[in-house]
This record gives structure tokens, sequence and C-alpha cells, in this order.
């Protein structure tokens, strides 16, 4: 697991918006203090669907698919996490959202990215697929 730390260039992030934040607590923590991955991947799920709510106008979205989970590196105690996203494309019901997270370092003007993956998410209507995103 290699830290991906980005200096004072977010080039890296420069089509990606702050979607999220989260503070790590005591209660986001497996045993050897770092956080859960399961609780990372709920906080970009949520994060990813408010951002594609927010961007579309639409709300009954469900995740179908997390592609490419990579963990880069752990989270602690007290660590602030920001979660960036934007939209990746779009088929007929389906969009799909990248997403990274990195934890700003205090004091220097660095951040370390946490996880980033792509989250597909399709739009429903009546319990069903719904082409939303289809072009008339």
């Amino acid at each position: 697991m290699t830290d991906k730390i980005i200096n004072n260039k977010t080039s890296d992030l420069e089509d990606y918006e702050v979607i999220s934040r989260h503070l790590i607590q005591g209660k986001d923590l497996n045993p050897f203090g770092n956080v859960f991955g399961g609780q990372m991947l709920s906080w970009l799920d949520e994060s990813s669907y408010i951002y594609l709510v927010t961007k579309t106008g639409y709300s009954n979205f469900v995740t179908v698919n997390m592609d490419n989970v990579n963990f880069r590196a752990p989270a602690k105690l007290g660590d602030v996490i920001t979660f960036y996203g934007k939209l990746l494309n779009t088929g007929k019901s389906s969009a799909t959202v990248s997403n990274s997270a990195f934890v700003h370092e205090p004091g220097r003007d660095s951040k370390i990215e946490i996880i980033n993956c792509s989250i597909t998410f399709v739009a429903l209507k009546n319990g069903k697929p719904f082409p939303f995103f289809k072009k008339s």
C-alpha cells in the first residue's frame, strides 16, 4: 500500500468537487486504531448519492456497483476526511461517480489519499430502472 501524497498542486483533483467531510471518531475505529473499511465505503456511497442527487435534481437512485476500490492509507482518530467526487459518465438510467477521499495534514500543505473508487447508480421509477439520462 503506497500513500498518494499531493502537495499544493491539486491537479489530480482538478475536475473534482468537495462532496462531504467526516471527522473520525472512536466508534469508527477497529481494535488497531484504523477506520473500518466498511465505514469508509458507507461514507463514500452516501456522499456520492448526495452529490448525484444535487447534480441531477432526481433522488430515486440505488447503488449497483462499487468498482476499483483502492484503500491507500489508514485514517486515524481525529482525522478529518474530505471526500471529492465528479460525474464520470451516464448511460440511459445509470450514472457513475468517481471518488477520492483525503486527509489534510494540519501544518502542511499536503493531502494523503485514503481511498478511491467509482460508484455506479441506477435511476428507478416504480421500482424499475428509469431512463432518466436518455436524450430525447
